[in-house]
């Protein structure tokens, strides 16, 4: 698996493990802490998912522009 599959891939995955998380607070009705929960790791996810692309961008910029 190459390195950008792994800094993209893990992340997505991470965000939709906190949406079944919250998707299990949301069944349990009200804010409780399960909801809180999955709301972080879906933060988390999102957050890490942003920081990795925009360093996958930046590593593949061209040189110049001429």
């Amino acid at each position: 698996m190459s390195p950008h599959t792994v800094s993209v891939g893990i992340p997505i995955a991470g965000t939709v493990v906190g949406m079944v998380i919250m998707i299990l607070g949301v069944l349990q009705g009200g804010i409780n802490p399960t909801l809180l929960a999955g709301t972080l790791v879906m933060m988390g996810g999102i957050g890490y998912l942003a920081r990795d692309l925009i360093i996958l961008e930046a590593e593949t910029e061209p040189e110049s522009h001429h």
